[in-house]
This record gives structure tokens, sequence and C-alpha cells, in this order.
């Protein structure tokens, strides 16, 4: 008899793993709050002129075609209807169709304002662009052209971003770089952290959260480092990103849509007055390491910092530590990287007077007050016109 194989007893209970909260503390919110931008994508604002594509520097778009069904059969566990899609039902789709729901989805993420405003004088000119891209830059492994059709099904986004990268426009000038924030909630805040873990935890001394989870060692110095800059006046508060969502979105080198999070948020006092936010990532680059490298620079922080005045944000920047040589080292990379973005601010009069006085003694981190202005009361107690 099977049963024979199971042996009889008593199965004693596990005990639950202590765990410990890790949230925002209210008290000290108004001192250590730490807010970002929750960016979803990005765009490039084009000068005024005609629109050039050169595709040439641009890798195809390719599709893995073992990979697409031939039918699918759709239904429901409620109904005994049936609906069944099949490739002859695609290869019937116009192909100008599908050039223009591209058009339409590369109008609203690369060519509209901040409040969603779509430049449509550009679509003619789009549309010839996104075909020349249809017919040169698409490919079907293992498939015949006509499996490009395929794409009225594909995710707008990786489409769209793929077709962006050969615009140009024909007037001399630089393109800016924007954001795209989330329609709902365009910024995050440490204010909402709240979970528990079971993880070895460091308790925070200037942070708007109560405690750090420690996932290396390596973030466990960096931790007590930051509190130990607060207290110096260096740094004016810092949050771990865990359950914070602080998120980078970039492409890999397949071309997917990925998020990076970095391992903590630093907000620094600078030199002459100013402050800046700076993200700091210890534990290293996990995989992708060069497109999220590149995003980060050459994406996300002069996007980032092209509209930061709007929301009244502090400048951003992006701080790696890439070995173990430079985590022990930390604190005057850090100190390093601080003095050079202090010199980077525009000041002038008395404010770069202070940068060059901070920069060489330190930090004027107490306090002072104006000495009371002293009116002779005997003097103005008439008034000059009456002698």
């Amino acid at each position: 008899m099977p049963f024979k194989l199971f042996k009889g007893g008593k199965t004693v209970p596990r005990l639950p793993k202590p765990t410990t909260p890790v949230l925002a503390l209210p008290q000290r919110t108004k001192e250590y709050e730490i807010t970002f931008p929750n960016v979803e994508g990005y765009r490039l604002e084009y000068a005024e002129g005609p629109l050039i594509a050169d595709f040439s520097e641009v890798d195809d778009y390719a599709i893995d075609g073992s990979k697409l069904p031939t039918k699918t059969i759709m239904a429901t566990a409620i109904s005994k209807e049936e609906i069944k899609l099949t490739v002859e039902s695609i290869h019937a789709t116009r192909e100008q169709q599908i050039i223009y729901r591209i058009t339409k989805d590369l109008l609203r993420d690369h060519f509209s304002d901040d409040k969603g405003s779509l430049q449509f004088h550009r679509f003619h000119e789009l549309c010839a662009i996104v075909k020349d891209w249809y017919h040169t830059k698409v490919r079907v492994l293992g498939r015949g052209p006509e499996w490009k059709k395929l794409l009225y099904f594909w995710h707008p986004q990786p489409l769209v971003a793929h077709v962006a990268r050969g615009i140009k426009t024909g007037k001399p000038g630089e393109e800016a770089i924007r954001p795209i924030l989330n329609y709902y909630n365009p910024t995050g805040s440490s204010r909402f952290v709240r979970g528990q873990t079971s993880r070895e935890t460091y308790p925070t001394r200037h942070s708007h959260v109560n405690a750090v989870v420690i996932d290396s060692g390596w973030e466990g110095r960096a931790a007590k480092l930051l509190d130990d800059l607060a207290e110096e006046g260096h740094v004016l508060s810092w949050v771990k990103n865990s359950c914070l969502d602080f998120h980078i979105p970039y492409t890999d080198a397949k071309g997917d849509q990925r998020a990076y999070f970095p391992d903590f948020i630093v907000h620094c006092r600078l030199a002459g007055g100013p402050s800046a936010n700076v993200i700091v990532e210890v534990t290293g680059f996990n995989r992708d390491k060069e497109a999220k490298s590149w995003t980060v620079l050459n994406r996300w922080l002069p996007a980032v910092n092209s509209i930061r005045r709007k929301h009244n944000w502090s400048v951003w920047d992006f701080f790696e530590l890439n070995e173990e040589r430079a985590v022990a080292d930390f604190r005057n990379l850090l100190l390093a990287r601080l003095r050079e973005l202090a010199l980077a601010q525009p000041l002038s009069g008395v404010w770069a007077a202070r940068r060059e006085h901070e920069l060489a003694h330190g930090l004027m981190n107490e306090d002072f007050e104006l000495p009371p202005r002293e009116v002779d009361l005997a003097r103005w107690a008439s008034s000059p016109l009456d002698e």
C-alpha cells in the first residue's frame, strides 16, 4: 500500500521569523522627506524645421518569426462562444493602417508638450518617415515580409522609440530631452514607504524612514556613513530605495523596456547654499550595465534637470561605487563629487564669496542672527518737513 511510505508522528510548527517594520516616520516628514520624479519615459523636443530620417546607424528591428502563432482561439469559461484569429485576417489588414497607427503613437510619445498637445503639423512628415522605417528596418526572422503586419498588435513604446532614434531636424540646433511623467502620480515621496522585513536592519538617524534593510555589507556601511555626513552638515537627508518604488526606465540590448532601481537618494548641501539630489549606486549594476549607465547619464538626468525649476527640485546627479575599494573610500569620493557640483553652480556676488569660503574652510552650519536695528526715535518723532 502506498500509504505505508508515510511515517506517523507529530510535526513541530516553525515559529515565524521576527520582522522589523520599515516605514516613514511622521515626525521626520518636515525635515527629512525626499520627493522624486516618477518618470515613465523620455521624449525629444526637436527644433522647428523639416524632419530628416537617417536609419543607416540604427540596427534593424528584428522579430523572431518562430515565436509567432499562426492561429489563436479565444474563449471564456462562461460561454461556449469561441473567436478564432488567424494569420490570414492579419494579412488582410492594409499596410497604410499599420503605418498610421505607429505614426499616431510616435506623435503622442515624442512630439507633444508637457500638457499633451500634439504637433499635428508634423503628422505627414512622420508618416513618410515611419513608412520608410517599416520597409527598410523591420525584419521578420524566418518569415516573409507580409508578417510585418503583426506590428499592429505590438506594444507601441519600443516601436516608436526605435523610429525616433533615426529622426533629426534639418535645422541646426540640439534636441532637448524631456521626461514623460506618470499622468496620475508625477512625483513620488518617501512618506509612502511602508513594509516589513525579516532581514538585518540599520536604525537611521537622519532619514525619513526608520530603518534600512541591509541587503549587503556595502549598503550597511554606506547607510552609516550617510548618517555621519548628515551630522557634519554635508547631507540634509537620505533614503534607501526599498519600498520606495523609485525607478529609472531603460531599454536593454534586446529592445525590451525595463526598470532600474538605484540604491540610495541623498539630498546634499553644497558649498555656497544650494542643494542637490544625488542618486547613489553602491552594489554596482548586476546586469545591463552599459544600458543603465547610458540611460541615466544621457536620458534621465538631462530630462529631469530640464524641468526641475518648474517643479522646484534641486539639481539631480548620479554617483556610482563600482568596487569594494571605492566603498571603503565612499566619504572622500562623495565629498569630492559634491565639490564638483558646487563649483558647477552659477553663483555670483555674496553667494559666490560664501562658496569660496566654505570650500576652503568647511560648511557654515552655525545659525546666526542679524543685530537689532537701532532707530533714533527722538530724531524721527516729528516730520522732517516741519523743520
